[in-house]
């Protein structure tokens, strides 16, 4: 539901509502990790963001961000083993992904060619320098 509502109406919405959900969902995610196996699908989710428009773009880059920050720190109430767990479930099933999309996405800033992809070329200009420092934070964090 949380990152459909983000899908919808996430460029629309303040800021800081877009954060709060993003936490959200990112710690929902790591929660449910081996409870249901559609937590683990969530990079093939939120790549469809990628493919939107530039304001999608920098919520799916936000996403991913902060699923590999709440990956690595430890969620309060569950033992240090399943947190060792969990992290290294997602080490081995979707930070290479992760990886390859900050990469993939650096590429398309330097070409210039995610500048002109999706919505009008304004807005994805105003959103060049955002996605930038997204994709590099999530290239280094990954």
């Amino acid at each position: 539901w949380v990152l459909s509502y983000l899908a919808s109406s996430g460029p629309k919405v303040a800021p800081f509502i877009v954060s709060s959900l993003v936490q959200l969902l990112c710690r929902i995610t790591k929660m449910g990790w081996f409870e249901d196996p559609c937590h683990q699908k969530i990079t093939d989710e939120v790549g469809q963001f990628l493919h939107a428009s530039s304001k999608h773009c920098v919520i799916g880059l936000g996403i991913l961000t902060q699923l590999v920050s709440e990956m690595n720190l430890p969620a309060p109430g569950r033992s240090l083993t399943q947190h060792r767990k969990t992290a290294s479930s997602f080490r081995d099933l979707a930070l290479l992904q992760i990886f390859e999309v900050a990469l993939t996405t650096l590429r398309s800033i330097q070409a210039g060619s995610l500048a002109q992809a999706g919505g009008a070329a304004g807005a994805a200009a105003d959103d060049s320098p955002k996605l930038q420092e997204l994709a590099l934070q999530l290239a280094l964090l990954s």
